[in-house]
């Protein structure tokens, strides 16, 4: 075997600028993805499958549209999506608007899931509430 001698002019190439972004956004997207099966899927699921008992944690519904947008904008944009949103201190206009619109979709998101609940005959328990979870019953 022979030895090879390392060329001190051979430097290896820096990471791009964006390195560090496209990582958070794809952890956004893995943690949007959970969200969505333990948020949605599963309680439609038993819903479809007329199961006595529904239980979801409000949060997961809620801030879905949050995590999916904000992972997609790092993903795709990585270090331009920083510097157009701002830092997370202080966002820029752009920055607020995004998050805005991202919580508002929420909100409406979860008032259409409970709609969607209720529209099956799902109705609120109170004796099984949990914090920011509910537990649906049946009528």
């Amino acid at each position: 075997m022979t030895e090879h001698k390392r060329n001190p002019e051979k430097r290896a190439k820096p990471r791009p600028a964006d390195f560090a972004c496209r990582p958070v956004g794809v952890v956004l997207l893995l943690l949007w993805l959970l969200a969505f099966l333990i948020g949605t899927v599963e309680p439609i699921s038993g819903i479809a499958q007329h199961a006595q008992r529904i239980s979801f944690d409000a949060k997961f519904v809620f801030l879905q549209p949050l995590l999916l947008v904000y992972g997609l904008i790092y993903t795709i944009f990585a270090a331009k999506a920083s510097s157009a949103l701002g830092p997370t201190i202080k966002p820029s206009n752009r920055g607020w608007a995004v998050l805005v619109v991202c919580l508002a979709v929420g909100a409406a998101y979860l008032y259409g899931f409970n709609r969607y609940s209720a529209a099956h005959g799902y109705t609120y328990s109170t004796d099984h509430k949990t914090f920011l979870g509910v537990n649906i019953d049946t009528q």
